[in-house]
């Protein structure tokens, strides 16, 4: 998620202006699952504390679920 549009996902440590938005991932992560075997899955810099509103943690587990067979 450190790569996500920091608009799209505020509660991360290292914020990217114009990185991918999140419906982009989406479909990445669709072609991913769809055409490769996927043995790993790390999430790195979501800031739980910075996620008052809890769209980061909805928008993360929703992105990481679309990898999941």
């Amino acid at each position: 998620v450190d790569y996500v549009d920091a608009q799209e996902f505020p509660a991360i440590l290292f914020p990217v202006e114009n990185g991918p938005r999140i419906p982009e991932i989406a479909d990445l992560f669709r072609y991913l699952r769809n055409t490769q075997t996927i043995c790993a899955i790390s999430v790195t810099c979501w800031e739980p504390q910075l996620d008052k509103d809890k769209k980061a943690e909805t928008a993360c587990k929703g992105l990481v679920s679309l990898l999941l067979p």
